[in-house]
């Protein structure tokens, strides 16, 4: 039996550059290892972790994690932001009730941001074997909803990938642009100009006293639940021919309990 307290998760390298073709290492889940990670020259680690390492052959692992968001404009990294913020107020917090101290936002340092959504928000600390894809999904539907459609095209969506996952990268550390991913509060994050938190991203921000309130759940978990259910019935239903790689929000819209406040 595996040990429920026991998971593992991936350190490795934000881009090529600084990996320069070196692997991924497998580290245990918490504090201490994740320093010794990033003393030892690693720069980025797995969104997800995991009970055991995935294997050809072998069940799927539980996944845990939080849901997070990419936010990316290679031509202008102050759209990310703009459309990042208009997201969380309209989105997040306007329609599911999101309390945004509750969540974590960096600035990236390169193209856009990055936004954790604890998992306690929606109800999905117990982790699932397939929670990439759920959260896959999850982003779909929102995002498709949205009533600006360019947001679909700069929220990553490779960041929900099954297998090792997707690495992320850690704060502080100089990229190869000289500049640094940042952590900003949720005040900066909603009031300040977006060229005055990318800005910020030319050195790197240590021991502020940032104040995250705890999560509670909320609206979002229906759409988790709803998504969740959905793919485990579609994963069983074997004579359908559905599998995985249908995508479930497609079927969210018939479900009027995850439908959003208007």
């Amino acid at each position: 039996m595996e040990n429920e307290n026991f998971k593992i998760l991936y350190a490795g390298y934000a881009d090529k550059i600084e990996g320069n073709g070196k692997s991924w290492k497998v580290i245990q889940d918490n504090e201490d290892s994740r320093k010794i990670a990033l003393e030892e020259g690693y720069t980025a680690l797995s969104t997800t972790s995991f009970s055991y390492e995935p294997e050809a052959g072998r069940p799927e692992p539980i996944r845990y994690g939080s849901l997070f968001m990419d936010i990316d404009c290679k031509s202008d990294p102050t759209r990310s932001i703009k459309f990042a913020r208009e997201f969380i107020l309209a989105r997040l917090h306007g329609n599911y009730g999101v309390n945004l101290s509750s969540l974590k936002y960096w600035i990236s340092g390169g193209k856009g941001c990055h936004i954790e959504i604890p998992a306690e928000t929606f109800g999905g600390e117990d982790g699932h074997p397939y929670l990439p894809l759920i959260y896959k999904d999850m982003m779909k539907f929102m995002t498709r909803r949205f009533r600006d459609k360019d947001l679909e095209n700069i929220v990553d969506l490779q960041m929900y990938n099954m297998g090792k996952g997707r690495l992320l990268r850690c704060e502080n550390i100089m990229r190869p642009n000289g500049r640094y991913k940042v952590q900003v509060n949720a005040d900066e994050m909603l009031n300040l100009e977006a060229e005055q938190l990318l800005d910020m991203t030319d050195k790197p921000r240590f021991d502020l006293p940032f104040v995250t309130l705890p999560p509670h759940r909320i609206g979002l978990a229906y759409l988790y639940e709803s998504s969740m259910n959905l793919l485990n019935l579609l994963n069983k239903n074997k004579h359908a021919k559905l599998g995985l790689n249908v995508s479930v929000y497609g079927f969210l819209d018939t479900f009027w309990l995850i439908k959003p406040r208007r």
